[in-house]
């Protein structure tokens, strides 16, 4: 049985460390930060099943308007 290989987002992802991380494990990884992308107004530039986990570790705090996060 051929299992699918998992593919990650880290949305607020810093300096990348743990995208790094996830690579040498063998997980596939990308990030997107607030440099690049407004996540309040902005459309994530991935298609919407590109991506099997998603995390958000230090970002929804920060979050001003929830009712337009990651519509």
């Amino acid at each position: 049985m051929h299992k699918k290989k998992s593919k990650f987002l880290d949305l607020g992802c810093g300096d990348k460390s743990f995208i790094d991380f996830l690579k040498v494990i063998g997980i596939e990884a990308e990030g997107c930060d607030i440099d690049k992308t407004n996540f309040e107004t902005d459309r994530l530039p991935y298609s919407n099943d590109k991506f099997d986990h998603i995390m958000l570790y230090s970002v929804i705090e920060h979050i001003q308007n929830s009712d337009r996060f990651l519509i």
